[in-house]
């Protein structure tokens, strides 16, 4: 943890950075001088200052040539590096950061490592490669400081992590008051509430795009006659409170060269949270298909829109479970015969997410209808998932349903191995 003089060299930093230029040349120079040992042109080390999780360089800043013109308004700049694996200074990236940015972002690192010191939950990424000897170091990006807190990128064992920090500046020198650590499998993820408007990413892009792809090939004799490929595209977008989540399914089979199913399926998922769990929620859902009756194929087209509300549980950063009720209306139309019939029913919507380790990761999700001829039908969707690297993984996904909402997979289990490749 830092001594006295660390804090008194903190406060004086940041009391040079709110300083106002009318305050004069020679203010600036006396307050730098009885702050540090000595004083350098431009960008020159004037102190360094080695915390047990920070490393802090300052120097003058000035404007126009290199040349230390006392005509010209000076500032300090600083150069700060993380060292939270407890590294050299010699040794971790660091960035040049202006008189406003440096405190700020020093009292986020002092934060973070009273969290790796004390065991804290919210720090357990990071105290795993900790554990385990690795380096915890500022990644390439340079933090981003605004008027509502910090956002900051650290390399913990070679995996990218996203800290945003919301400041308490009531004090003399600035405090944390919040620290929330991103995980990697959602890097794009932006708190609006912590971070200014300008980090948020555009409205349309994903927050997460993901593609799954799961062959199964069946021969006998030596000879293939049954092929089917399964393809699923997700992406999801995280706008404050609001939570969209799109999925398009796209099964081709064949069988001695016969085409038995052409399935596509997409779904789309609208969330709103409220606090302290409260959430409503909206879903539209396609699917086009043959099914055969009587040994003849029909093409149909199903369409599903649902809405409801319920309750969401979240125990940490790693579990979640969310309950609803929906009210949910179906049409079916038979293609080839210009044939129509709608129904409705409510269900029960169940979906859990899970953190298991740094990789591993489990969900699901689960809708169970109430028909009016009192049968319950079930249409259960799950998978874990393992990442191999940041962009790369694998999984086991298991599918389930009876009386479903479907005329092709009415009734059906199926286990399937998967490759994912997340942009």
């Amino acid at each position: 943890m830092p001594n006295q003089t660390d804090d008194r060299a903190c406060r004086a930093m940041w009391t040079i950075a709110r300083r106002p230029p009318a305050a004069g040349i020679a203010g600036a120079l006396l307050g730098l001088t009885l702050s540090f040992p000595a004083i350098a042109t431009d960008t020159a080390p004037v102190s360094r200052i080695e915390e047990a999780h920070a490393c802090i360089q300052v120097g003058l800043a000035v404007a126009g040539d290199q040349a230390l013109d006392l005509g010209k308004p000076l500032s300090a700049q600083y150069r700060v590096g993380a060292r939270l694996s407890g590294q050299a200074c010699d040794d971790v990236r660091s960035h040049t950061l202006s008189a406003s940015k440096a405190p700020p972002v020093i009292a986020a690192l002092r934060h973070l490592g009273s969290q790796l010191e004390s065991g804290d939950p919210a720090a357990i990424e990071l105290a795993e490669c900790a554990a385990r000897g690795g380096s915890i170091t500022f990644a390439d990006k340079e933090p981003q400081v605004s008027e509502t807190g910090l956002q900051i990128w650290l390399l913990a064992c070679g995996e990218e992590r996203q800290v945003l920090a919301t400041l308490d500046k009531s004090k003399e020198a600035p405090t944390v008051a919040t620290l929330q650590l991103i995980p990697a499998q959602t890097p794009e993820a932006v708190a609006e509430e912590l971070v200014a408007d300008t980090l948020a990413p555009p409205f349309w892009k994903p927050d997460d795009l993901k593609i799954d792809a799961a062959l199964s090939r069946e021969a006998e004799d030596g000879k293939a006659d049954d092929d089917e490929i399964k393809l699923r595209v997700e992406a999801g977008w995280e706008r404050g409170a609001n939570v969209t989540l799109f999925t398009l399914d796209n099964e081709y089979e064949t069988r001695d060269g016969e085409i038995l199913s052409r399935e596509v399926a997409s779904r789309l998922r609208w969330i709103r949270d409220f606090q302290p769990g409260w959430f409503v929620m909206a879903e539209g859902y396609a699917e086009r298909d043959l099914f055969e009756f009587e040994d003849v194929d029909y093409d149909y087209l199903l369409l599903q829109a649902a809405a409801g509300g319920g309750y969401r549980w979240r125990w940490s950063d790693r579990g979640m479970l969310r309950v609803a009720v929906l009210w949910n209306e179906f049409d079916v139309s038979l293609v080839d015969l210009d044939a129509d019939e709608r129904v409705n029913a409510p269900s029960i919507y169940l979906a859990s997410e899970w953190q298991l380790s740094t990789r591993l990761s489990a969900k699901g999700w689960g809708e169970f209808y109430y028909w009016e001829t009192g049968d319950v039908g079930s249409d259960i969707d799950a998978e874990l998932h393992y990442e191999l690297t940041r962009h790369l993984g694998f999984g086991l996904r298991w599918t389930y349903t009876r009386d479903a909402a479907s005329l092709n997979r009415t009734n059906e289990e199926e286990a399937r191995l998967y490759l994912r490749y997340r942009f």
